[in-house]
């Protein structure tokens, strides 16, 4: 009974973990041809021979066809379930190309073969040998060509899962960017980090400046504050598109996180709301406080007839 009950809490906790990467991955991938992510209403969470759950968050389609997914399972034989986020696909060729376009983003990966497996029970397969801690958060290319098996492309997290409480959030973002920068490579588009802040040589900071730019509940307050217009060119989403624009804007980092001067709490007044438009345009600046308003004057020297109420 305390198995079931455990299980049951872990399924639950995985399918909640789908549901919120999901629809960060759907603000990161929108518009590329080719890539459906799905709703969260129709995640199927499915019983797996690796001692655990799998559910597929996102499908491509065209010449590197195949789906993003989220296991929960013992495959790496870690004494407890562990999350792995990938992609899949049954074709081998599909598979091979898809770590190549990962091996130019995330360095050179782990490749395992059918002798890397065995079965541990009469319904349950798993690493012959557990994967040693160091080997976590590198990519692992799965390249399995025994009947049935799939072909994977994934990472695994490292840190046991406490299923009573919620995903944490540095979880999802990982997952969120490695699943988009993946998908992007694999596609031929571009990483939404390769224009922000082009000064910075530290990427991985610029990235994780990216996702909280998006998630963070500031930047909701600020842009409530702002009335959602853009504190630049003065556009306003709802009076333009109606109620397609209606609570829709942007919210921008005054310091970015990569600086050396970003604060480790955000509040409201370091942010701004902006359009999309004038945020690509404050990414490809210095990242200096003062930023949003250079923008503006430049902005307001071409279209003097825009002003942004400046709340």
């Amino acid at each position: 009974m305390a198995n079931t009950r455990l299980d049951n809490a872990q399924r639950r906790w995985l399918r909640d973990l789908a549901k919120r990467t999901a629809v960060s991955l759907r603000e990161e991938l929108e518009g590329l041809a080719g890539v459906r992510v799905y709703p969260g209403n129709s995640l199927a969470v499915e019983a797996t021979y690796t001692d655990g759950w799998g559910v597929e968050v996102a499908r491509l389609s065209g010449p590197r066809s195949g789906t993003l997914e989220l296991w929960f399972d013992n495959w790496p034989q870690a004494n407890g379930r562990r999350v792995y986020f990938c992609y899949a696909t049954p074709n081998l060729e599909r598979a091979r190309l898809i770590a190549d376009a990962g091996s130019r983003l995330f360095g050179s990966a782990i490749v395992l073969r059918d002798d890397a497996y065995k079965a541990v029970a009469s319904d349950r397969w798993a690493l012959a040998r557990p994967l040693p801690k160091r080997l976590y958060r590198r990519p692992i290319t799965e390249l399995y060509v025994k009947p049935g098996s799939g072909k994977f492309y994934g990472v695994y997290w490292p840190e046991p899962i406490a299923s009573g409480a919620a995903p944490p959030r540095a979880l999802v973002e990982t997952i969120t960017k490695f699943l988009s920068d993946l998908t992007r490579a694999a596609i031929g588009a571009p990483s939404t980090s390769d224009e922000a802040y082009p000064h910075v040589k530290n990427r991985a900071k610029v990235r994780r400046h990216l996702v909280r730019e998006r998630s963070s509940k500031q930047a909701t307050l600020r842009k409530v504050r702002d009335g959602y217009e853009c504190q630049v060119c003065g556009i306003h989403f709802e009076a333009l598109y109606g109620k397609l624009g209606h609570a829709f804007a942007e919210a921008h980092h005054r310091v970015p996180l990569a600086s050396p001067k970003a604060k480790e709490t955000i509040t409201v007044e370091d942010l701004a709301t902006v359009c999309a438009n004038c945020h690509r345009m404050l990414h490809r600046m210095t990242g200096a406080w003062g930023d949003v308003e250079r923008l503006r004057k430049i902005h307001t020297r071409r279209w003097p007839t825009r002003r942004p109420s400046h709340n």
